[in-house]
C-alpha cells in the first residue's frame, strides 16, 4: 500500500502537541494507523515536547517553544473536553472497525441510492464528522467548499480530476477545489468539515436546498 498524501509537518506538530480540536485530531491520528512514517513523526515531536518540558527550568528554552507554537496556531484551538457519543462512539477502534466492515451492522443513513454516511459526535458543533460510504462506480456531485474538508481514506479508493486516492491518504480541501469525486471501489472515508459543501453543475441549486433541509451542518 502506497500512501502518496500527508498531513503537513506543521499539522503534526499541532497534533503531537496537543493543539488540535477533536476533530482534525481524530483524522490525524487515523491517517498514523496506515502510516508508519508519520506516526514516526509524531513520536519523535513527542519526546521532543517531553524533553523541553523536562527542561523546563531553562526558560529561554520554554519560551522559544511556546513561540513557536505561537507561530503555527493557524487552527482553532479547542478547550479540552470529554468526547460524547454520536451516532457511533466517537473513538479510533470503533471507526477503523467500521470501516473494515464496512457498517453492516450499524444504521447508515442514504444520502443517495450508491452513497450513504454515519455521523460521528467528536463534543464540538463547529465540526460535521462522518464516515462516508460510496458504492463503486458511483460519483459525488461536484462541489466546492465554503470551508475547509479533512478527509482520511479509509478503505477502498477514489478519484477526482487532482489525483488518485487510497486507504490513508489524508486530504485537505477548501474553496479552491471544485471536483466530483468518482469511487473506483467500493470507498469508505472519514471527513470533517467545518462549513457546508456548495453543489455546483446543473443540480448544485436543488442539491443544496435538499442538504440544507436535512443537515445541521447547513444551517446558518
Amino acid at each position: 500500500m502506497t500512501i502518496r498524501f500527508h498531513p503537513k509537518p506543521e499539522i503534526l506538530l499541532k497534533y503531537a502537541s496537543g493543539h488540535l480540536s477533536s476533530a482534525y485530531a481524530m483524522a490525524v491520528e487515523l491517517h498514523t494507523k496506515f502510516c508508519t512514517g508519520c506516526a514516526n513523526q509524531v513520536n519523535e515531536l513527542e519526546n521532543i515536547g517531553g524533553s523541553l518540558l523536562e527542561s523546563r527550568q531553562n526558560s529561554s528554552v520554554t519560551s522559544d517553544f511556546n513561540d513557536l507554537m505561537a507561530r503555527i496556531d493557524n487552527l482553532e484551538q479547542e478547550s479540552a473536553k470529554p468526547l460524547e457519543l454520536g451516532n457511533i462512539p466517537a473513538d479510533i477502534s470503533t471507526i477503523m472497525q467500521l470501516a473494515k466492515t464496512s457498517g453492516r451492522k450499524r444504521n447508515w443513513k442514504p444520502i443517495t441510492s450508491k452513497i450513504s454516511n454515519l455521523s460521528v459526535d467528536v463534543g464540538n458543533k463547529n465540526f460535521d464528522v462522518n464516515l462516508i460510504k460510496i458504492k463503486a462506480g458511483s460519483t459525488v456531485p461536484a462541489h466546492t467548499h465554503k470551508g475547509t474538508e479533512v478527509t482520511v481514506v479509509m478503505d477502498g479508493a477514489f478519484k477526482d480530476a487532482y489525483g488518485y486516492y487510497s486507504a490513508g491518504d489524508f486530504l485537505i480541501r477548501d474553496s479552491s477545489v471544485n471536483h466530483s469525486p468518482t469511487a473506483e471501489v467500493d470507498c469508505i472515508c472519514f471527513a470533517v468539515t467545518d462549513a457546508p459543501l456548495h453543489y455546483t453543475g446543473f443540480f448544485g441549486p436543488f442539491i443544496n436546498w435538499y442538504a440544507g433541509r436535512h443537515s445541521n451542518a447547513f444551517q446558518n
